[in-house]
This record gives structure tokens, C-alpha cells and sequence, in this order.
């Protein structure tokens, strides 16, 4: 008899290495004609709000940077309306938490314009390809 091939090693986990878990277990996309916008919550591990970790949104490269509890959102609550309007049908999103820059981010959150901090994922991506404007909400990221 030959011998039994060695097992493949187990796959790490999507989340092994960040310290930010997503959390998409109640994400609700509905249609919206006026506009497309994304808006979630940062969490600590035992669901209290978070505030100041900086959440970032890409299509077609880096766009925004934000962070929750800013901008008088509500504590741990962050959003996005990118698109000033519908965004064209087939446009692919990615919504995930990065490092905030020292200093913290300007009024509005960091843009290509004003210049982005690190932008490596301390989360797992969010993604979603945009079939019809929409709005997405309850996009989570709890503390490991």
C-alpha cells in the first residue's frame, strides 16, 4: 500500500492577522435612486461604539478616508456618500479599516486631494459591486 499523502496545511483565517474583525452578518443593500451611500459602526469586542478608527472606501483606487465618531456622525457610526449622487451600475466598492495618520484626519476625512495615511487593511474587505445606486448600512468592525 502507498503511503497516505500528507494533509494540506489548514488555510489561515480571512482575519487571522488584523486586529479588526468584519462583522456582515446584518448587512442591508436597498435600492436608492437619489444616492449611493455606505454607513456602519465601529464596535469594541463587547459592542460598546469606537470611535476615531479611520474606515477606508475604494472603487477604482483610494478614495476616502473617515473615521467613526467623527464629524458629529454619533459615537462608533461612520458613512459614506462618494459619489455625490446614483453610482454608475458595475462600480466595484471596497470598505475596510486602516491606520489612522498621526494628527488624525481633516474635517470630512482624507482624500487623494489632502493625502492618505497608510492605507494597509487592518480588517477584512467589504465588497460589493454596485448592480443599481443603493444604499448599504449596518457594515460592522469590531475589535479583536
Amino acid at each position: 500500500p502507498e503511503p497516505a499523502a500528507p494533509a494540506p496545511a489548514p488555510e489561515p483565517q480571512q482575519n487571522d492577522n488584523f486586529p479588526f474583525l468584519l462583522v456582515d452578518d446584518f448587512v442591508r443593500c436597498d435600492p436608492n435612486e437619489a444616492t449611493t451611500y455606505f454607513k456602519g459602526y465601529a464596535r469594541y469586542r463587547d459592542n460598546s461604539p469606537m470611535n476615531a478608527v479611520c474606515i477606508q472606501i475604494d472603487f477604482y483606487g483610494p478614495r476616502n478616508t473617515k473615521c467613526s465618531g467623527c464629524d458629529g456622525v454619533g459615537d462608533g457610526n461612520w458613512g459614506f456618500s462618494p459619489f455625490g449622487g446614483a453610482a454608475p451600475p458595475g462600480t466595484p466598492v471596497e470598505i475596510y479599516v486602516v491606520g489612522c495618520p498621526p494628527g488624525g484626519l481633516p474635517p470630512g476625512g482624507a482624500t487623494e486631494g489632502s493625502g492618505f495615511g497608510d492605507l494597509t487593511p487592518q480588517s477584512p474587505k467589504w465588497t460589493r459591486t454596485i448592480g443599481a445606486s443603493e444604499q448599504c448600512a449596518e457594515i460592522t468592525f469590531v475589535q479583536k
